[in-house]
């Protein structure tokens, strides 16, 4: 029986930026045939535990067969033990076809993060490092998307994100030099580095206005 919860969960779906546009513009998700996932293992992982199970299977029921004359004995003496094995592989192999011939398996995988973690805030670093290729010239494609406002995005990302590096702005390296902060210092994928570059943007608008 299904609990019922007082609050509703958030649902994550990681995805590439082409996945994403044609979310928004088809709005559905589509599935992928298992076969043709990311992970190849995925829904074959069974197969391992099934292999062993029907080569056990085979092991008892073949003798018994033999005894009721219903198979040639000459298939235990002549092939030895290695047909157990031979053949379970050859049942899963077809058991498979058949799956994929009657009812394939399609999958939309979906992730389930408690609130309040580092995860929940900021998504799976292996899933964005997956499937972040090519994302600057992507986000610059997006109207009213410009390289300072890709800078800020990246810059915010940048302690959590492996791809998202980008460069202080020329005008916060300027003022860092004025204010003889060395940036050098800091490695710029720390936290303390990212506080340090806010508070140089901060200052310089500070400056700008007074």
């Amino acid at each position: 029986m299904l609990r019922r919860s007082g609050s509703s969960r958030s649902l994550f779906h990681y995805t590439t930026a082409e996945g994403i546009i044609g979310i928004l513009q088809n709005q559905c998700l589509f599935a992928t045939h298992a076969d043709f996932l990311n992970d190849s293992t995925e829904c074959r992982a069974i197969l391992a535990v099934l292999l062993p199970r029907l080569e056990a299977q085979l092991k008892e029921i073949v003798p018994k067969l033999i005894a009721r004359r219903l198979i040639h004995p000459s298939v235990a003496t002549d092939h030895g033990e290695t047909i157990y094995r031979r053949e379970a592989e050859n049942m899963l192999q077809a058991m498979v076809r058949a799956s994929n011939n009657t009812a394939p398996f399609f999958i939309t995988s979906f992730c389930m993060h408690k609130k309040g973690t580092a995860v929940h805030e900021h998504g799976l670093l292996g899933q964005w490092r997956g499937y972040a290729r090519g994302v600057e010239e992507k986000l610059l494609a997006f109207y009213g998307v410009g390289p300072v406002t890709l800078n800020i995005f990246l810059r915010e990302m940048r302690p959590f994100w492996t791809k998202a590096d980008p460069a202080p702005l020329p005008n916060v390296k300027k003022l860092a030099k004025r204010l003889s902060i060395d940036l050098n210092r800091y490695n710029r994928k720390s936290l303390v580095f990212a506080r340090v570059e806010a508070g140089l943007i901060r200052r310089r608008r500070e400056l700008a206005a007074a």
